[in-house]
């Protein structure tokens, strides 16, 4: 059974999900239903959405899919609810703490260093005009302060 602040945490958790399942004039079946528990059991939180022509409420199909599933019933708005079960296996949600758990990343080796000189073209590791202008680089800078000249600034052209 959820606490009131539980039950607060997991609606918040919820506004930011998509309908996951929509039940029809079809109605609840054993297959919507082992779907509903696997998806709940990959990710602990499921919304879903009864069309109009479903014959039962929003309310009454919550309930009895909670029940044939042992969910926990989270919240009713509308023609939308919210199921809320905890996974043995990939838990997010720490209903105890009142936060998710966060996954360990492996952590990647460390980048080495790039040898002095050994730079790609076009960042800036060449001295030569000519092959940073043939890459792409900006329009050549000239003596007044190093700004290009399509900002408005004449460039002199040094002789020698």
């Amino acid at each position: 059974m959820l606490t009131s602040k539980q039950r607060a945490f997991l609606r918040s958790k919820a506004t930011a999900l998509t309908t996951s399942f929509q039940i029809g004039k079809g109605g609840v079946n054993e297959n919507m239903l082992a779907s509903i528990e696997a998806a709940l059991l990959a990710h602990e939180l499921v919304k879903v959405k009864c069309l109009e022509n479903c014959e039962y409420t929003a309310k009454e199909a919550m309930e009895g899919i909670a029940a044939a599933i042992d969910a926990e019933e989270v919240q009713v708005v509308g023609n939308k609810f919210i199921l809320f079960k905890i996974s043995p296996e990939k838990r997010k949600y720490d209903l105890d703490k009142l936060c998710e758990i966060e996954e360990k990343k492996e952590k990647k080796p460390a980048k080495k260093e790039a040898i002095k000189g050994t730079k790609k073209p076009g960042s800036g590791a060449y001295k030569s005009k000519d092959k940073t202008a043939a890459k792409g680089a900006p329009a050549a800078k000239g003596a007044q302060g190093g700004r290009p000249e399509k900002y408005g600034y004449q460039i002199s052209k040094r002789k020698g």
